[in-house]
């Protein structure tokens, strides 16, 4: 396999990517993936697009060698050795590089003036400080120096086997740790992060960060052994805390004058009320009603019962509060007049797609499933059956996660789910921000679901 990057633990995308500047910014706002010098004509030998130049930035001490040319990127470049600044901003890409650690607690850790209280109360880890582009396995030159650790390993993977004098901390990014303290709090009360030491240690893989997780095609394109940067995925690594646009978007469904309309929606024409049983209902109880359904019964009413052609604001405050809770700005309209149903409609947009994720997610769940079930059908047409099917079975699947990622391969090269069909009002950092929640809620609750630790003198002390 050879050299390869690692990835955070939480979201599944790597530390080194780098970026090619346009011909307007400065030198600074280009890096190779290492977050230092430039990528050059060599890197991009593959993109041949109309507009992206090439510029001589450092004189070769050889006469004979020529100079090295750094690639300025065009509005078209097609380069995946970095991403272009036509495409993402240096400020989105921000904090992109840096991985902060969360690492082994030794026999005679104590605590110190700047500790949280989750990690005083930990057995296995505490947080360490921040390195700037991992080199693989190895992160130095952490900031700022906890508990006297400047340097540590990482993995993603299982720790299990390794013994208990490695010391291989987790890796994760500043800002997807800061999500995760918010969705740990919520879902289990606390900050559990010896619950995801623990879970890393069981589950942990490279490059998916967990095992069997609800990933996306795009994390799996990007996830070689250096960080590819393919076109359409510049959302990966937009900052998902400072969300540029987001606030002006709120803000905009904020009303200064009179409120808006109760309810949105055309009536339409009117039918006999026997025919429509919720007729005899009040507004009220059918607002209660609406309280108690999916959105898809909810539209399937409005197409039966002209009880509920319109919909209430407040049915879309609800939407927006309980099905977004990665929004958590929403809370600056409290005591505010605003137009819920606008704001629903424009964040969903700017989300990113969420039924189209939606419907990625459900094909990358179903297609190993599907596969298993073809081998098995296939196994029973050739009549085998108990210890002659088990052996037969185990000899087959070792090619069933090659057929699943294959056939994912696939479905992206043939443009199943294409970036460019995403709307031009997705905000970049939101769809990053409502991707990572996500995939952090199905992490804490698999740290929920995790066994209890066996109460014994190895469970206090155990280092990994």
């Amino acid at each position: 396999m050879g050299y390869s990057e690692r990835h955070c633990q939480l979201c599944g995308v790597g530390f080194n990517v780098g970026r090619i500047r346009k011909a307007d910014e400065p030198e600074s706002a280009a890096w190779h993936y290492y977050g230092t010098d430039f990528i050059t004509d060599v890197d991009t030998a593959e993109c041949e697009a109309e507009g992206c130049t090439n510029i001589p930035r450092t004189e070769h001490p050889d006469p004979v060698v020529s100079a090295e040319a750094e690639h300025i990127a065009g509005p078209n470049c097609k380069s995946t050795q970095g991403y272009s600044g036509w495409r993402i901003t240096v400020e989105e890409m921000k904090d992109i590089l840096r991985c902060l650690c969360i690492a082994a607690k030794p026999e005679d850790w104590q605590p110190e003036i700047g500790d949280k209280d989750y990690e005083i109360d930990t057995t296995y880890c505490f947080v360490a400080g921040v390195s700037k582009c991992p080199d693989e396995f190895e992160a130095g030159e952490l900031t700022p120096t906890r508990h006297g650790l400047s340097d540590t390993m990482i993995n993603n993977e299982a720790m299990e086997g390794l013994g208990s004098d490695e010391e291989w901390a987790i890796p994760v990014h500043e800002a997807c740790f800061q999500m995760f303290e918010r969705v740990s709090r919520e879902k289990l009360g606390k900050v559990d992060i010896d619950g995801l030491w623990r879970l890393r240690d069981i589950e942990g893989d490279w490059p998916e960060g967990f095992m069997d997780p609800l990933k996306r095609i795009d994390v799996t394109i990007v996830s070689e052994q250096n960080y590819h940067c393919a076109l359409g995925t510049e959302y990966l690594v937009s900052h998902p805390l400072r969300v540029d646009g987001l606030d002006q978007l709120i803000n905009s469904c904020a009303l200064a004058g009179e409120a808006p309309c109760k309810v949105v929606f055309d009536i339409g024409q009117a039918t006999e009320s026997h025919r429509d049983p919720f007729a005899a209902l009040s507004a009220e109880l059918c607002e209660l009603l609406l309280g108690h359904l999916e959105r898809r019964d909810v539209a399937n009413m409005r197409l039966v019962s002209r009880s509920f052609r319109q919909l209430p604001q407040l049915y879309f405050r609800r939407l927006v509060e309980s099905e977004m809770p990665w929004i958590w700005e929403v809370t600056t309209l409290k005591g505010r007049r605003v137009d819920w149903h606008n704001l629903w409609c424009r964040l969903s947009a700017a989300d990113g797609g969420a039924g189209m994720d939606a419907q990625e997610r459900h094909w990358l769940q179903q297609l190993p499933q599907d596969k298993n079930e073809i081998l098995r059908q296939q196994l029973r047409k050739e009549g085998l059956t108990g210890m002659e099917m088990s052996k037969e079975w185990a000899k087959r699947s070792l090619n069933l996660k090659q057929q699943v990622d294959d056939d994912i391969k696939a479905a992206n090269d043939a443009g199943k789910w294409p970036a460019d069909t995403r709307k031009a009002t997705e905000i970049r950092g939101l769809r990053n921000r409502r991707r990572i929640w996500e995939d952090l809620e199905e992490i804490v609750k698999r740290i929920a679901a995790l066994p209890p630790v066996e109460e014994d003198e190895d469970a206090e002390s155990r280092v990994w």
